[in-house]
């Protein structure tokens, strides 16, 4: 066999293989981070007591709804950690929200069908 008809089946065998993994993933692919969001917003939230003290009423974002809406679209995971190394659950997030001059962190600790607000902080 001589070297062209190497570099050929080669090449054919390439793009077999690709089109194979191109039409074989999954359409909806997403990032690590955006999973992370969306299981927030299948999952209930409840507040810490000292969370609703600090926060006060007359802001808008210590409402749930709010919250939730706030996460999905401008939410940016600052760290993860898992408080248990040998099981997934608790697993604690600092998220951010940044607005024009204004910077929010939301402390979050999450199980398995609920998701706790331990801190927000205003910056």
């Amino acid at each position: 066999m001589n070297f062209f008809r190497r570099f050929i089946c080669l090449l054919t065998g390439f793009i077999i293989g690709f089109l194979i993994l191109l039409y074989c993933t999954p359409t909806t692919y997403y990032s690590y981070h955006q999973r992370i969001l969306d299981n927030i917003k299948r999952k209930k939230i409840i507040f810490d007591e000292n969370a609703i003290r600090n926060c006060q009423k007359k802001y808008m974002f210590c409402n749930p709804i709010f919250i939730k809406s706030e996460l999905l679209k401008k939410g940016k995971i600052i760290s993860i950690k898992r408080l248990l190394k040998t099981k997934l659950y608790p697993m604690i997030y600092h998220i951010e929200i940044k607005d024009k001059n204004r910077k929010r962190i939301f402390v979050i600790e999450e199980y398995i069908d609920v998701i706790y607000i331990k801190k927000i902080i205003l910056i």
